[in-house]
């Protein structure tokens, strides 16, 4: 037995019951934690979708310059219909990034030419950056609707910071607003992503 270390002791039965005591309370909180998000997801499915033409009252600050928050209203329409103006952008790059065709299935056959609408992204990752309100929630919609992950940008990030993020999440598509483009067309061809500017 030479050069062999010896056994470590034997759990003393106090600290097993208070391990399996430790165990049982947090698989019992686990447990209560994933009956209330069921709870909560049906609540929201039921109360989620606003009426159509009500009115929503958004507050944004706005980060170019301006000290205070500005009040925005707006009807969920509204939103709405931008959402679905960018997720029409969206869907055209979809088109020529490389999954856009749908992949053979069983039998010999395709699924069909093309993504099925609400998939065109294939839960690929989406740089969004534009400035929070109205237009950052229907971006994000727009995103959703095609299928895709949002990868919020921050603003205040450094060049050097938004390339590392973008490579790391393997963005495929960088979506933007106009006076974020001139600043991510480079860092979007580094990463081999397209650009999308609505």
């Amino acid at each position: 037995r030479f050069g062999l270390y010896p056994a470590p002791p034997a759990p003393s039965a106090g600290i097993l019951r208070t391990l399996r005591a430790t165990t049982a309370s947090l698989a019992d909180k686990l447990a209560a934690a994933r009956h209330a998000a069921g709870r909560m997801a049906a609540l929201l499915r039921r109360s989620a979708a606003p009426q159509r033409g009500a009115s929503v009252a958004v507050t944004a600050t706005r980060t170019a310059g301006a000290s205070a928050a500005q009040e925005v209203t707006a009807t969920y329409d509204g939103i709405a219909s931008n959402a679905e103006t960018v997720a029409r952008g969206l869907r055209a790059a979809s088109q020529v990034l490389p999954f856009a065709a749908r992949p053979a299935v069983a039998g010999g056959g395709r699924a069909s030419e093309g993504a099925e609408k609400g998939d065109e992204l294939r839960e690929a990752s989406v740089a969004l950056m534009c400035d929070p309100g109205l237009e950052y929630v229907a971006c994000t919609m727009a995103v959703w609707a095609t299928g895709g992950v949002v990868v919020p940008l921050a603003l205040s990030h450094p060049d050097h910071e938004l390339e590392y993020v973008l490579s790391d999440a393997r963005v495929k598509v960088v979506l933007a607003t106009e006076e974020y483009a001139d600043r991510l067309q480079p860092l979007a061809e580094a990463a081999g992503a397209q650009l999308v500017v609505v």
